[in-house]
C-alpha cells in the first residue's frame, strides 16, 4: 500500500523505493516472491523492518515510501487518515495466489 504522493503506482515503481515491512508476517514472507513474479530486482527495493502499529504512521510521516501489509485492516485506516488516494498493489495480480492464511 502506498499513497499516491509516492508515485507507486505499478510494481516496477517500488524500486528504488523503501518499504516498511512487518517481520513474520504472511504478506512480508510473500513479498519476495510477488518482486519476482512482478519482475521486480529486489535488489533496488529497500525494506525496512517495523512493529506492525508502527507501519502506518511512519507512512503517514513519510518515512517509508510504502508499506507490507493487510488490505483488509489497514487500507480502511489508511482511506480515513491519509486524505489521499491509497494505491495497493496486490499479489494475485503478479501471479501469486493466496486464498487464505491461518491454521487449520
Amino acid at each position: 500500500m502506498s499513497l499516491e504522493s509516492s508515485s507507486i503506482k505499478k510494481a516496477s515503481d517500488l524500486e528504488g523505493k523503501t518499504i516498511g515491512v512487518h517481520g513474520g508476517s504472511s504478506p512480508t514472507i510473500l513479498f519476495p516472491a510477488f518482486l519476482d513474479a512482478a519482475g521486480v530486482n529486489t535488489l533496488k527495493v529497500q525494506t525496512v523492518n517495523l512493529d506492525f502499529s508502527a507501519l502506518i504512521p511512519a507512512l503517514l510521516r513519510k518515512r517509508i515510501d510504502g508499506l507490507v501489509g493487510f488490505a483488509t485492516s489497514q487500507y480502511p485506516v489508511l482511506m480515513r487518515e491519509a486524505g489521499q488516494k491509497i494505491y495497493l498493489l496486490h499479489y494475485a495480480h503478479a501471479g501469486v495466489v493466496t486464498l487464505s492464511t491461518g491454521v487449520a
